[in-house]
């Protein structure tokens, strides 16, 4: 059956790809695009797992700050 099927993809590809232009012009920029978002999850993520320690820390500098201006 997949001997079957083999052949008129083929055929369909060579016949869509003058009509789609399947020269693989843009991967790279879908690549860096895909690396992207993972580094944006990431930072979210780590920002997500840091953000009460972050708050807590800059509440008690700008407490001292506060103080020690007084």
């Amino acid at each position: 059956m997949l001997s079957q099927i083999k052949p008129m993809v083929w055929y369909l590809r060579a016949r869509l790809s003058r009509h789609l232009d399947l020269d693989q012009r843009g991967a790279e920029t879908l690549e860096w695009i895909l690396i992207g978002a993972i580094l944006v999850g990431a930072a979210i993520a780590i920002y997500g797992t840091l953000e009460s320690g972050l708050n807590s820390t800059v509440s008690n500098i700008t407490t001292k700050l506060d103080t020690a201006a007084q």
